[in-house]
């Protein structure tokens, strides 16, 4: 994934037969799992955490029917198979959003109607743990860092999927300082340093206002390479968040 750029990897049996799918999503799903966490990334099979029994789409099939069978299922990609059932492709919300940027549909619907009013909100200091779980409660697996209602980054699966576990269970990193013990005694206290949210989230992110159309968002999203914005109110206030699915679900017709 790191070396491709990709946020997703097929996993194939013998005769290239389909077995599974593992995502950043599912790699996401080890900070709840204490007896994983415990373990480092290279010692966790692929099948421990794969998504089994997945879901495909054929290749004469359209754009539309993707992007409905995505929306529909809340998963973000479909194998493309041949009419015997072998892997040829493989196509992503972000191959949808291309595709639909465009999209007359798209220019004449205005955010305020689409976007999410209660996204993962977070504060930059909160834990990595507590930004996994907070992605978790939405399918779109992304959380807004605020401060004083405004939104200072975004965190996203790729942000966190990475990060070295041993960090988050077992930290040798700290400071020391002195510290007033009971009983009027001084002593040496650590205090432990754990990845917070704004060591690893995207500053300054782009905004608009509801306003602005769907078009609007989903050219930014493919010019900039991302997959959500925050919206926000005339001084900058954090109001909801659009995302890929936001804008899938808005193309086929159907709601979140």
């Amino acid at each position: 994934m790191l070396r491709h750029g990709i946020s997703r990897v097929i996993i194939l049996g013998e005769g290239d037969r389909l077995l599974g799918i593992v995502t950043m999503t599912d790699i996401l799903r080890i900070y709840s799992h204490p007896k994983l966490l415990r373990r480092p990334l290279d010692r966790i099979p692929a099948r421990e955490v794969m998504t089994e029994n997945v879901i495909t789409i054929e290749m004469h099939n359209s754009v539309e029917d993707a992007a409905r069978a995505m929306v529909r299922r809340n998963i973000g990609s479909l194998p493309v198979v041949n009419r015997e059932g072998n892997v040829v492709g493989i196509i992503t919300r972000q191959d949808l959003l291309k595709a639909v940027a465009d999209n007359r549909s798209l220019k004449d619907k205005a955010l305020e109607y689409y976007y999410d009013k209660e996204p993962p909100q977070v504060s930059p200091f909160h834990t990595i743990v507590h930004v996994a779980e907070a992605m978790e409660s939405k399918p779109y697996s992304k959380a807004i860092v605020v401060d004083n209602r405004i939104p200072v980054g975004i965190i996203a699966r790729r942000d966190i999927v990475f990060i070295d576990t041993s960090l988050l269970v077992a930290p040798y990193t700290f400071k020391k300082r002195d510290k007033l013990l009971p009983k009027g005694r001084t002593g040496g206290i650590r205090t432990y340093l754990v990845p917070v949210a704004q060591d690893v989230m995207t500053r300054d992110p782009i905004t608009l206002e509801p306003e602005r159309s769907l078009h609007e968002a989903a050219s930014l999203m493919v010019e900039h390479g991302i997959g959500a914005i925050p919206i926000v109110d005339k001084q900058g206030k954090l109001l909801g968040l659009v995302t890929k699915v936001h804008i899938l679900a808005a193309y086929v017709g159907q709601k979140l």
